[in-house]
C-alpha cells in the first residue's frame, strides 16, 4: 500500500490533497460566521469564467481563475458594503453573472483540443509541480 507513496505523482496528489483539507475548513468557518456561507457557491460561477475565460485567451486556466476569483470576492465585498441591505441580491448577480460569463467564453472557444470537464472535474492525480505551486501559494496566502 505504502509503494503508491514512491510515485511522484500520488505524492503532489496527497500534497494537494492535504493543503485543500486545511485551508477549506478555515476558510469555511470565517465564512459562516459572516453570514456569507453562500459566497463560495458565487465564486464557483466567478472561477468558472475565469477558467473559461483562460483557455479562450490562452492562459492556465488555473491562474486565471485564481484571478478572476480575486477580482470578484474584493468586487462583491465592495458592492456587498455599499449595498448592505441587498447583499442577497448582489451575491446573485455575481453568480449568475459569473455563469454567464462562462457559457459565453466556452461557446467562443474553438479550440477541439480544449476539454472543459477535465478541468473543472479534474483529478488529483493530474496535479502538476506548477499547480501544486500554485495551491500552496494561494494555500499560504490564505492561511495568512
Amino acid at each position: 500500500m505504502l509503494e503508491m507513496l514512491e510515485m511522484e505523482f500520488m505524492q503532489r496528489a496527497w500534497l494537494a490533497g492535504l493543503i485543500m483539507a486545511v485551508i477549506c475548513p478555515l476558510i469555511g468557518s470565517f465564512l459562516v460566521l459572516r453570514r456569507q456561507s453562500l459566497i463560495g457557491d458565487g465564486l464557483g460561477h466567478i472561477a468558472f469564467a475565469g477558467v473559461a475565460g483562460g483557455a479562450l485567451w490562452g492562459y492556465s486556466p488555473v491562474l486565471s481563475a485564481a484571478v478572476a476569483t480575486i477580482i470578484g470576492a474584493w468586487a462583491i465585498e465592495k458592492v456587498r458594503v455599499r449595498l448592505s441591505d441587498a447583499a442577497d441580491m448582489v451575491l446573485g448577480i455575481f453568480f449568475y453573472s459569473g455563469m454567464g460569463l462562462a457559457v459565453i467564453f466556452t461557446g467562443l472557444n474553438k479550440d477541439s483540443g480544449f476539454n472543459l470537464s477535465s478541468i473543472l472535474f479534474g483529478s488529483l492525480m493530474t496535479v502538476g509541480s506548477r499547480d501544486l505551486f500554485i495551491v500552496a501559494i494561494l494555500g499560504l496566502c490564505a492561511i495568512l
